[in-house]
């Protein structure tokens, strides 16, 4: 998410993403102008990638990607860059058909729908429809949707023999919130009226880690990364 790393404050976080970029390889202008429109014109921004994320998720290139979530179509046009010389067939799954629309202009704008399909729809009806498998498969969505989302890309074989599954907002404790993993000293950084609703994404959270830590056919780990992101892969006996 925009402006989250663990449990640092919004303040420290808007520090630490400057320093971030300023040492850092630059985003592309066309990914740069569709973070700003989305900082802009979208009152849910804070659910977007910070620019430090899509630096690491172009970093993440491989041959095939899919995306759970696709939101204004960030993180797709991030892995586009990063499979310039691939060519990568990249597909990104999202429900709301008013997002669809938005990240389909910025994708049709930049050349970018060469290789980016969007899939309109929920996941648990459009996982089944897909054929092949991915190398890289990145869900960040509705906390009560991963579980099962994964489970789904793990029975219809999905993923890759060596693909990975990279799963955002992997850490949790009493309560997560947008790149706070707290306790009760911590809650002076939440606003008092989102607790309950970020109380019960923690639990969806550790209920969704403990799934996979007990999945017979993977291995995980955990990387302390902006909010966390789980690394799921086959295991190989």
């Amino acid at each position: 998410m925009k402006g989250s790393f663990l449990s640092l404050n919004g303040h420290v976080c808007a520090e630490l993403e400057q320093h971030i970029a300023d040492h850092s390889s630059p985003c592309s202008s066309t990914m740069t102008k569709q973070w700003l429109w989305s900082s802009s014109h979208r009152p849910d921004a804070d659910k977007m990638c910070s620019m430090a994320q899509l630096s690491w998720l172009k970093n993440t290139a491989m041959d095939r990607k899919a995306k759970r979530g696709c939101y204004t179509g960030l993180s797709a046009m991030a892995w586009f860059e990063g499979t310039a010389t691939t060519n990568a067939e990249i597909l990104t799954i999202e429900a709301d058909s008013a997002l669809a629309a938005v990240a389909q202009q910025a994708f049709t704008a930049s050349g970018y729908d060469a290789r980016i399909t969007i899939k309109q729809g929920w996941a648990a009806e459009v996982l089944p429809t897909l054929t092949g498998t991915f190398d890289v498969v990145f869900v960040d969505i509705a906390f009560d949707a991963y579980q099962d989302t994964v489970r789904a890309v793990l029975d219809l074989q999905l993923l890759a023999p060596d693909g990975i599954i990279l799963v955002d907002n992997g850490l949790t404790k009493a309560i997560f919130a947008r790149g706070f993993v707290s306790d009760v000293d911590a809650l002076a950084n939440i606003e008092p009226s989102t607790v309950g609703h970020w109380r019960k994404a923690g639990a969806l959270m550790r209920d969704f880690n403990a799934f996979v830590k007990n999945e017979a056919r993977v291995t995980v780990s955990i990387v302390p990364i902006f909010d966390g992101v789980s690394e799921i892969r086959w295991k190989h006996t």
